[in-house]
């Protein structure tokens, strides 16, 4: 009996080692095209999305804040800005794009109005939209910037993390309480 119980402990040592072992060898990878062989339809499909329409992963930034404050709106800008100089990001999109062409279209200048009244003027004009909704909560106290990264796996993905944490801009836009990461 003793020899028997044994031998157990010794088995399940030996998987128990093998296990914590392969657990090291194990690899993450957000891409799901690299999971099939490059022939496969889905690969091919994700590379067409890559080439043809900038990427086929989205990335979001979420901003919290009253999303007619010019501070707030300008903040987005700057981050899709600085996004959009990324190799890895194809486009963005934001109620700040919006207010903006909105802004250009009434007044000639591309930018965000420093005048909170006249982002109300533009924002009365915008507030029959239905594209909105998918920026702005319905309170207008949080965005989104929308935007597409190119599939490139993980380390790619690590890398702008990396960037992004370590730049300038990120700070300054938690300085002036306009980005909130969330988790």
């Amino acid at each position: 009996m003793l020899n028997k119980s044994r031998n157990i402990l010794i088995v399940w040592s030996i998987l128990f080692a093998a296990s914590l072992t392969g657990i090291f060898m194990l690899k993450r990878n957000v891409s799901v095209s690299s999971y099939f062989k490059s022939s496969h339809p889905v690969s091919i499909a994700d590379r067409i999305m890559d080439q043809k329409f900038g990427g086929s992963k989205p990335l979001f930034v979420v901003f919290k804040g009253d999303m007619q404050s010019p501070e707030v709106l300008k903040g987005m800008l700057d981050m899709e800005g600085y996004m959009k100089k990324s190799p890895y990001i194809s486009n963005t999109q934001s109620i700040a794009d919006v207010v903006a062409k909105m802004n250009k279209a009434m007044d000639g200048k591309n930018t965000i109005p420093d005048d909170e009244a006249m982002i109300r003027q533009l924002w009365f004009l915008l507030d029959q939209q239905e594209s909105l909704k998918q920026f702005v909560t319905e309170n207008l106290d949080e965005g989104i910037i929308i935007a597409k990264f190119k599939d490139q796996g993980l380390l790619q993905i690590c890398l702008f993390c990396d960037h992004s944490r370590q730049t300038n801009l990120l700070k300054l836009l938690k300085k002036k309480r306009v980005l909130h990461p969330t988790r």
